[in-house]
């Protein structure tokens, strides 16, 4: 068996995008030459109390064009973006998931955080109706690693990593060394 050359580099194939910019690679694209920012007035929150009331928002999401309403309700909004994101690079790549490959194909999913609105909505419930109201899911559905669990692949290789400013860092090295040892695996001798 050969040595494993950990100098390769690891192609990125497909993008999806869900950001304050935009929610496909080509709007981000053309708002991010263009200059324009994704910063704006908070609309999704009360910000009478705070002294500072401008953030970056999505806007104009949809989460039922890349998932069942059923299924999105008991997740957090952090999950609905990682799900579409994944679908989006899934379906820019031109890969198509069978059984063939879905061992295969992994999620790595870098999060600085996550499921706090799906939170305080349930402690809203606790409070005005009861504990008997929240559901005993809503943890397993709010926490980082609800993302990669509804991957499109759901069978492959799946991880959460987590930082507090850059997740996208911490998660790099670990999505790259499952796609090196599948070129070791396949590659000729």
């Amino acid at each position: 068996m050969r040595k494993p050359d950990y100098t390769r580099r690891i192609a990125v194939t497909g993008l999806g995008i869900v950001s304050p910019i935009g929610n496909d690679k080509d709007t981000v694209w053309e708002n991010l030459v263009s200059g324009r920012s994704g910063i704006g007035e908070i609309t999704h929150f009360d910000t009478t109390p705070y002294e500072h009331k401008a953030g970056g928002e999505v806007h104009d999401f949809d989460v039922t064009k890349f998932w069942n309403f059923k299924d999105a309700r008991r997740t957090d909004t952090t999950v609905h973006f990682a799900v579409a994101s994944a679908k989006m690079a899934v379906a820019d790549a031109g890969l198509e998931i069978n059984d063939d490959n879905r061992y295969d194909i992994g999620v790595i999913y870098g999060s600085g955080g996550g499921g706090q609105a799906l939170f305080i909505s349930n402690q809203e419930i606790w409070h005005s109706k009861g504990a008997r109201s929240v559901s005993p899911f809503f943890i397993a559905n709010g926490l980082v690693d609800a993302a990669p669990a509804r991957s499109p692949s759901r069978r492959g290789p799946r991880a959460t990593t987590s930082a507090r400013c850059r997740p996208v860092r911490p998660a790099r090295r670990p999505s790259a060394r499952p796609t090196r040892r599948s070129a070791e695996a396949t590659a000729p001798p």
